[in-house]
């Protein structure tokens, strides 16, 4: 996945990218999304895996939600979860293709701080992809 646009601060004049711009960068990219690259996606969990354990300080709430959303785009591959939106999957496998990605808007290996676009990111294709996400659930439930 590409960088997001960037938005010109005023003040200083560095490129400073705005939670907008992560959004249209996360939309971009999942209208782009083909079944080939959710069963490649799919097909990388192992190295999903190995990311989450190459970093065991990381948030809580951005691990459950890489979890998840691996395990949906996995499913969905497996033909196991057919009630989900694909606008959700391509949402999902945008997201876990950013999250893959050290060198993003700020690279992962920046401590304190290099996982927090990854988790805007995921943020923000929880919000969009919410009630995909919910029908899910609620059929696993």
């Amino acid at each position: 996945m590409s960088r997001p646009s960037v938005h010109r601060a005023r003040k200083s004049g560095r490129s400073v990218p705005t939670p907008a711009d992560f959004r249209r960068h996360l939309l971009a990219h999942a209208d782009t999304i083909a079944p080939a690259d959710v069963a490649d996606l799919a097909a990388a969990a192992g190295r999903i895996q190995s990311r989450l354990d190459a970093e065991p300080d990381l948030d809580e709430i951005l691990v459950h939600r890489v979890r998840l959303a691996e395990t949906i785009v996995r499913e969905h591959v497996g033909g196991r979860c057919p009630q989900i939106p694909y606008r959700t999957i391509g949402l999902l496998a945008a997201a876990l293709f950013y999250f893959l990605n050290p060198l993003d808007v700020i690279p992962d290996f920046i401590p304190g701080a290099g996982r927090t676009d990854d988790a805007l990111v995921f943020d923000l294709a929880w919000q969009l992809g919410r009630s995909g996400i919910e029908r899910y659930l609620a059929a696993r439930a």
